[in-house]
């Protein structure tokens, strides 16, 4: 009996392979197990950068996962981002549960770049605003030139870091302006109306400011001012009116207690306003040159004393609980008492 070449072929693969005689296969793999889910409920999501094609991250409290760009964010207080469509939204921080940022910030706040070519040369600029970036608010300016004299470079920048732990403590300069009004308390029946010029260093030591949230702070307030006075009055003395000049000079110290009040961080200026208070006593010494008149007789004299009484501020604060700056607007009221003579402004003034 002879086979065929085809017959033969087939029945060695029905015993290499039996199986495939009977229609049977491996059954499939098991599937790998699913990743363990965070212990904290929040969705996983890939790292910003070029897996995000550098957009920020934001995971919300409600698990959502959006790619947005982070404009500005005060960690416990507030998140701005920007969609894709160039809209803009700030959250609440409790509204968020992370917060996810490109490392490479400059890749998304910089290079903004013109240039310029002319008879003269070409120059080129640039300008780099990172105020998106956490803890930082700069602006960087670049410029390059080139022209007959030559290629020069200039960079102009300003950086402000921010703070991570609120002071406890402030120290700025002052100035006020005030108007006078003295009156004498001995017998003789004097006044005096005048102005005065202030201008020193405030001082504050005491507890911990507050955060973004805004709250109270109370401490020691210490003003080491200097005052320029100037004014011009009448002396009745045994029937016979006296007119004269007065110009004078004064340093003193004013210590009290300083109580401020701050209200929540606006997300747009990223300031709190607030109000506050000053009660002090000042000690000082003035030297004190007075021109008087007398029919056709003129008469200069110069006196030294000391300056003392209490004092009364107000202020109307702009704070940056960012980069711990404060700012004040502030009026003051001051009884001084001199000899047989006092002396009381009232005025207002700035202090940064």
């Amino acid at each position: 009996m002879s086979y065929s070449p085809r017959f033969l072929l087939t029945a060695a693969l029905l015993l290499a392979c039996p199986s495939a005689a009977f229609g049977q296969t491996d059954a499939p793999p098991p599937p790998p197990p699913a990743p363990p889910a965070p212990a904290t409920g929040t969705p996983t999501y890939p790292a910003p950068g070029a897996a995000t094609n550098n957009w920020d991250v934001i995971v919300t409290s409600d698990n959502r996962v959006l790619y947005v760009r982070v404009v500005k964010q005060e960690p416990g207080s507030f998140v701005t981002f920007q969609h894709a469509d160039k809209r803009e939204e700030t959250w609440a921080w409790a509204q968020v549960k992370v917060v996810a940022l490109v490392p490479d910030r400059n890749a998304l706040f910089g290079a903004a770049g013109t240039t310029q070519v002319g008879p003269a040369g070409a120059q080129h600029s640039t300008t780099r605003d990172c105020s998106g970036q956490p803890g930082e608010i700069c602006r960087e300016q670049t410029s390059t030139q080139v022209d007959g004299k030559g290629v020069r470079f200039a960079l102009q920048g300003q950086s402000v870091q921010r703070v991570k732990t609120p002071p406890s403590y402030d120290i700025g300069g002052a100035f006020e302006v005030s108007g006078l009004y003295g009156t004498g308390t001995g017998d003789i029946d004097v006044t005096l109306t005048g102005y005065s010029l202030q201008g020193g260093m405030r001082l504050m030591v005491g507890g911990q400011f507050p955060g973004p949230e805004g709250g109270g702070w109370s401490g020691l307030g210490l003003d080491v001012i200097g005052t320029f006075q100037g004014g011009f009055g009448k002396a009745d003395a045994g029937g016979s009116e006296v007119e004269y000049e007065q110009a004078g000079i004064s340093g003193s110290a004013t210590a009290g207690y300083q109580y401020l009040s701050f209200g929540s961080m606006d997300p747009k200026t990223l300031e709190q306003g607030g109000f506050g208070v000053f009660l002090g006593y000042r000690v000082g010494g003035a030297v004190t040159t007075t021109k008087s008149t007398v029919g056709d007789m003129e008469n200069e004299d110069t006196t030294t004393g000391v300056a003392h009484g209490p004092t009364l501020t107000l202020s109307f604060p702009k704070y940056n609980a960012g980069t711990a700056k404060l700012r004040r607007w502030t009026i003051s009221a001051m009884a001084l008492y001199v000899s047989d003579f006092v002396l009381v402004t009232a005025g207002g003034g700035y202090t940064w």
